[in-house]
């Protein structure tokens, strides 16, 4: 019988693993019947991880088995079972590499991403429904009557889902330079310095609009022209956010399902790969 573990190099631990291997993980195959262990390198390994994970495997053994386990480094002296585990549990990873589409090294990262952008997509929709509140308002010669209380509130939500916007695509901006994602870089910047403009420009406050005559300070006219004109500017800037990030998120759905699916349905603890 073979058991499968990955070394965690964050805890300096090895993590039992049934599915998927990557290109940086150092893997132990224990063969239970022959009482061998085979230790795969990936390609993408440190050799810091490889002493590291022996030293540490070593020590467990010692520690924890009455068993004389023989330790197996060299891919030559695997058995064939041995590889066509190995074959089988990197098919994915290697399929994606071939393609070159799997940018992302890290299963913690490709959730976070996903995560990140749902989350945006969220907030840029919240934000479009707000937008377009004040266009539901009464009209009284030819501008919209609102109240301070609403407009204070109106451009308070706008402030936090965009706020929460910039959070989100700044955090996926620090994860595109960690794996090294080109697109996902460009999309979180062009979002970032479109949101900090927004935030800016709301600074204004109650000075964003010329109030007409008959304003008070409980009860505010603003003209159609220039509301309407502010929410379409307004709508404009997020909508890019929002045609970019639903466009990364199909594409980036697409390409990594099976990672986002196995480590959640199986709660694997990928935290160090």
């Amino acid at each position: 019988m073979l058991k499968i573990f990955i070394y965690d190099q964050i805890k300096d631990t090895w993590i039992e693993e049934t599915q998927i291997l990557l290109f940086h993980d150092l893997a132990a195959i224990f063969d239970e019947d022959s009482k061998q262990i085979f230790v795969w390198q990936g390609n993408n390994i440190k050799k810091s991880k490889i002493k590291n994970g022996l030293e540490c495997l070593e020590d467990l053994l010692s520690k924890t088995s009455n068993y004389n386990w023989k330790i197996i480094t060299k891919e030559n002296n695997f058995p064939d079972i041995i590889h066509q585990t190995i074959d089988s549990m990197l098919k994915a990873t290697k399929e994606r590499k071939q393609e070159e589409k799997l940018k992302y090294n890290h299963f913690l990262t490709i959730r976070l991403s996903f995560i990140l952008l749902i989350g945006i997509l969220v907030f840029i929709v919240l934000s479009c429904i707000n937008l377009i509140i004040p266009l539901f308002s009464s009209v009284i010669n030819k501008a919209y009557q609102i109240s301070a209380s609403k407009y204070n509130l109106w451009l308070n939500l706008y402030q936090i889902f965009t706020i929460f916007t910039l959070i989100f695509l700044a955090c996926n901006f620090i994860i595109s330079i960690y794996e090294q994602e080109i697109e996902m870089f460009i999309f979180s910047l062009i979002g970032i310095i479109i949101d900090i403009g927004i935030l800016l420009y709301l600074r204004q406050g109650i000075f964003l609009f010329i109030h007409q005559p008959g304003s008070t300070y409980s009860l505010y006219l603003i003209s159609i022209d220039d509301l309407t004109t502010f929410i379409l500017l307004n709508l404009s800037s997020i909508l890019i956010i929002l045609c970019s990030t639903f466009y990364k998120l199909y594409k980036f759905a697409l390409t990594y399902w099976k990672y986002i699916l196995i480590s959640s349905r199986n709660d694997i603890n990928l935290g160090s790969r």
